[in-house]
């Protein structure tokens, strides 16, 4: 396919360039300002893209600066519009996300084989700064080393314990809450 490239002065005189021999050899698809020929003259050229005239990529141009918030949410819809025909297959892809919480299906994957060794190793013993303990916390603390207070594990799986026998416990709520 042959295209004509155009270029009209700001003057409003037209000026044919040369000939593409293929829509690939084109270096845009857009209207743009290219600097001056002449470094004497003041008027830019413009670029006409294919399937339209100089004229038209001239009043485009002079148009594609919106003045106005009417202006400037047209051109938003414009580009939107442009890039939903640009890409249409990637409106497909990825996946959705569901604000539904599943608790049947969380509750199968924990395990319920809880072990000192493995709240050790996560550092559950581990409480906070002695100079800073609440009192209403004493009856889980072991112990004090270095200022830092080591909690009571065995109190601790206790607790847990009945904190996963009371979630198994509960009913999962409606679908209409």
């Amino acid at each position: 396919m042959w295209a004509t490239v155009t270029r009209i002065r700001a003057g409003g005189a037209l000026q044919r360039v040369g000939t593409a021999a293929r829509l690939g050899a084109m270096p845009s698809a857009r209207a743009f300002a290219a600097p001056p020929q002449d470094p004497s003259s003041e008027a830019a050229t413009v670029e006409a893209p294919l399937g339209m005239t100089a004229e038209e990529a001239a009043a485009k141009l002079s148009d594609s600066r919106p003045k106005t918030k009417k202006g400037l949410l047209l051109e938003k819809q414009r580009v939107r519009a442009h890039l939903r025909r640009l890409l249409p297959q990637f409106e497909a892809t990825g996946s959705r996300r569901t604000k539904a919480l599943n608790p049947p299906t969380m509750l199968d994957h924990t395990s319920s084989n809880l072990a000192l060794e493995t709240m050790m190793a996560a550092g559950m013993h581990l409480g906070h700064s002695a100079s800073l303990w609440n009192p209403m916390n004493l009856p889980y603390i072991f112990g004090e080393r270095e200022g830092v207070h080591i909690i009571n594990l065995e109190h601790t799986m206790a607790a847990l314990r009945r904190a996963a026998h009371f979630v198994k416990q509960e009913e999962p709520p409606a679908a209409g809450c």
